[in-house]
């Protein structure tokens, strides 16, 4: 699961950038290129906000549809995806089939999206493998949010970065206390971790 790897958090220039968030992009180019070679599903979120978003009393206005900061960087878009937006809809076979199915979000949770569910449901893996920004919010929402379903999680921690130090330990101590494994970019592709977790 690739987490809100957008313009506005992954670029120093990005009106909400994340710091060093530049310095995973290496690794977040690696996860993607092992999941297109061995044919593994991406579920990724991107922000999703209108121009008007009562979010943006408490954070700088930020990945606003249509506008550069709203989209994903190139390492982390398959050419294959599809869009899930935040309105009732039927998840189809066609948009199920694609590499990279993106699901839209207006907050810090990847469930969210009223759809999200479903596409979990659907997709029917036991395993995920979560990774993005930022660790102390979205990133944590999400993998709490799959254990809360049930499902294992496991933790890219070289290919996560947070807003601050303190909200990182917080949040690593909270998911790795709740259950989520973490593990590394080069565990994945050498020891063929994703593989492995989702037979």
């Amino acid at each position: 699961v690739d987490i809100d790897t957008q313009f506005d958090f992954m670029n120093s220039r990005g009106s909400l950038y994340v710091p060093d968030a530049e310095k995973i992009i290496d690794n977040l180019g690696r996860l993607f290129n092992y999941a297109k070679e061995h044919k593994i599903k991406i579920l990724s979120s991107i922000d999703a906000h209108e121009i008007d978003d009562p979010e943006f009393q408490t954070f700088p206005s930020h990945c606003v549809k249509g506008t550069p900061g709203n989209r994903k960087i190139d390492a982390t878009t398959c050419k294959d995806n599809a869009v899930i937006e935040n309105i009732k809809q039927d998840i189809t076979e066609t948009v199920l089939n694609c590499q990279q199915i993106i699901v839209e979000k207006q907050s810090f949770d990847i469930f969210g999206n009223i759809n999200t569910d479903k596409v979990v449901r659907k997709l029917d893996a036991r395993n995920y493998v979560v990774f993005g920004v930022a660790t102390d919010y979205c990133v944590k929402a999400c993998a709490l949010g799959l254990l809360k379903r049930g499902f294992n999680v496991s933790l890219v921690t070289d290919t996560i970065k947070a807003v601050t130090k303190e909200g990182e330990k917080g949040a690593l101590s909270e998911m790795r206390d709740a259950g989520v494994v973490f593990i590394s970019t080069q565990e994945v592709i050498e020891r063929g971790t994703i593989i492995k977790k989702m037979e």
